[in-house]
């Protein structure tokens, strides 16, 4: 989910309908969220089987309002999220040949699923070993409960598609260990708190291992129904999302293709999207980079060299180069600037 699509975006009932029956066990009356989601107590959720990811959101706040602190239900709500809940994207999922295509997929959950989290591949000396878990886009009040729900539907999802043994396999989590030591007590691999980001870990040699489920021939057909619902789903700010994709990963080819297959769609879709308010591929590219290489002149220690492989130049030439065309200065005058300001206002 995006807060721009909201509106226009219909998902699975099934977390509803997950969230009314935590609430239950646990002996909290679900009929404030049923009123705040204008949704109703007495009867049955849509036979459609789909709600609108407004209603969605107004459940999931009314559920974290009901449950403050409650870290153990809010894992719950996570833990009964099985891959079939989401659909033709929970198919594409299940049937993934390896862990490379599951990454893959996981990467578009935002477009198709009840959460407002991001996954981005985690690589190590060049080979894809992981999935991070970016909690940037989640809304203030929602975010320590969607970590704890998307954290518990990852491990329920991985011991879904995995089937084997988790040696070496580890989740790294941005919290203390008071907070989460209860997930020990269901996570299928080993867990490691106070890390600085929050993401699953596995050998590289792992991630083209056949999973027990996977099917590429079933994988690519539901693939490529979820990549025909996206492209009906009216976007919003397009330059926006592809300047988050950037911003996440500067240091990969971010080639139009790239970015297209990221952002669920084809090449010309893109193009269009983009044409049709007054943009090019190359002029977004261009502005997010300077965006990026400017904030780590004024903010980083980075020498500009290091920066200039962040952005992935092959040498600082390029690099400066391509600065002074952006902006009219070097990366040295415009990071000499900045620090004189900075002096200047002490």
């Amino acid at each position: 989910m995006r807060e721009d699509n909201l509106s226009t975006l219909q998902i699975p009932a099934f977390s509803i309908g997950v969230m009314a029956d935590v609430l239950r066990r646990a002996g909290i009356d679900p009929k404030p969220a049923f009123e705040k989601a204008d949704l109703r107590l007495d009867a049955p959720l849509p036979s459609s089987g789909f709600v609108s990811a407004k209603a969605e959101v107004a459940f999931e706040r009314a559920f974290h309002e009901l449950t403050v602190g409650r870290r153990d239900l809010w894992a719950e709500v996570g833990r009964r999220h099985c891959l079939a809940a989401y659909g033709l994207f929970g198919l594409a999922i299940t049937t993934s040949p390896t862990l490379r295509h599951f990454v893959e997929n996981s990467m578009k959950a935002r477009d198709f699923c009840m959460t407002f989290c991001e996954f981005w591949p985690v690589e190590r000396a060049g080979e894809l070993c992981g999935i991070e878990v970016v909690l940037d886009a989640v809304p203030d009040d929602l975010r320590e409960m969607s970590m704890f729900r998307e954290l518990s539907a990852m491990m329920t999802t991985f011991d879904n598609l995995w089937r084997g043994s988790a040696r070496g396999f580890c989740m790294e989590l941005n919290i203390a260990p008071e907070e989460g030591r209860f997930m020990n007590e269901f996570a299928p691999f080993k867990l490691r708190f106070d890390r600085p980001r929050t993401m699953l870990t596995w050998p590289a040699e792992v991630t083209d291992a056949p999973l027990p489920f996977g099917n590429e021939f079933l994988h690519n057909y539901y693939v490529g129904r979820c990549n025909a619902l996206f492209n009906q789903v009216p976007g919003a700010d397009l330059a926006a999302r592809i300047t988050r994709v950037i911003t996440m990963q500067p240091a990969v080819n971010n080639s139009i293709d790239t970015i297209a297959r990221r952002l669920n769609m084809s090449v010309r879709t893109l193009q269009r999207r983009l044409s049709d308010d007054g943009l090019t591929f190359r002029s977004v590219l261009m502005r997010a980079q300077a965006d990026i290489a400017r904030s780590y002149l004024r903010e980083t220690s980075l020498s500009i060299a290091q920066i200039a492989a962040q952005l992935g130049y092959a040498d600082r030439t390029s690099f400066d180069l391509a600065f002074s065309n952006w902006t009219g200065a070097s990366p040295r005058k415009f990071r000499d600037s900045t620090h004189m300001c900075a002096v200047a206002e002490v």
